[in-house]
């Protein structure tokens, strides 16, 4: 049973039951990435895949993803404050010093 593509039922399953990345999976078997979308939803190919159990995909960690799951360091906000009020007041007594 041909479908759109051209796509046989053995490569449909194929397409359907593996875990790897879509883009991985497109590549490979030379369609596009939204195709493989359709089918993992299976918008198409229903015939094909309607008996087949879906697979657990896990989510991509890319950079962004752990950037964003990073914990922020904590601040000592106390610290800081002294540290720019020091350098404040040593600014304004250089000034000071410089005009007598």
């Amino acid at each position: 049973m041909a479908g759109p593509k051209g796509l046989s039922a053995t490569t449909v399953k194929a397409i359907f039951k593996s875990k790897e990345p879509a883009s991985a999976l497109a590549e490979h078997h030379k369609v596009s990435v939204n195709l493989v979308y359709l089918i993992w939803q299976r918008k198409i190919h229903k015939a094909v895949t309607e008996d087949i159990r879906k697979p657990i995909r896990k989510r991509r960690t890319g950079q962004r993803r752990q950037r964003m799951q990073q914990i922020a360091p904590r601040i000592d906000v106390n610290r800081l404050a002294d540290r720019v009020a020091d350098l404040v007041l040593k600014g304004i007594v250089n000034r000071l010093r410089r005009k007598r």
